[in-house]
């Protein structure tokens, strides 16, 4: 007695759609890495600021009487 068969290969008709998801979540994906490399460069560039203006935020601390913590908010 032979049972009800299942196709082993979706349809075209089914494919479609998954083709389609997988395309987006790709496209999605490579957008995510692009945002997450625009993001790592500009964090990178506000540490060199920051390392760039310690000596100065220090200097100016010292003036003012204060300490170098008080000068950078610890």
């Amino acid at each position: 007695m032979a049972g009800p068969t299942a196709p082993s290969m979706p349809s075209t008709r089914s494919a479609r759609p998954v083709r389609t998801l997988v395309a987006l979540r790709q496209r999605e994906a490579d957008v995510l890495t692009g945002l997450k490399t625009e993001q790592a460069a500009v964090a990178a560039q506000a540490h060199a600021v920051e390392v760039e203006a310690a000596p100065m935020i220090m200097y100016v601390a010292q003036l003012l009487g204060g300490t170098t913590e008080q000068a950078i908010g610890r």
